[in-house]
């Protein structure tokens, strides 16, 4: 994990967060969404990047795949911005191991910076909006 990597990609996550929907009418987060961002890496360690990514890409989950770890990454690295869903991007990376490996690397740190984004906003329990 790089530090400073990922304190760029807190603001952008900030920002991702605000514009998602995983927020309520308060600017509360729900507590799904922070659960669901909280048990991704230890999935992606138990099961693999790209059987991850795909389980996240239903809903209810769908929003931090792509409202969220996605725009973290284009905000990152425009050059990721041609694609519009995570699963995209990773089957797309997936060809090549050595890109394979950079967004491994890069995911697991915008979850981080979306963990930690996550801590500024209240929680509220319940279902999402």
């Amino acid at each position: 994990m790089n530090k400073k990597r990922i304190e760029k990609m807190i603001p952008i996550a900030m920002d991702a967060i605000n514009g998602s929907g995983v927020l309520d009418e308060q600017r509360k987060l729900h507590s799904n969404y922070s659960g669901y961002v909280d048990s991704y890496a230890p999935t992606i360690m138990q099961s693999g990047l790209l059987s991850t990514v795909a389980f996240y890409a239903k809903e209810p989950r769908k929003k931090i795949n792509d409202e969220i770890l996605l725009k973290i990454l284009k905000g990152y690295d425009s050059s990721y911005e041609e694609f519009e869903t995570l699963s995209q991007l990773v089957n797309k990376e997936s060809t090549d191991s050595v890109k394979q490996r950079r967004i491994y690397r890069l995911l697991l740190e915008a979850i981080v910076s979306c963990k930690l984004a996550m801590r500024t906003f209240p929680r509220v329990k319940g279902e999402e909006g």
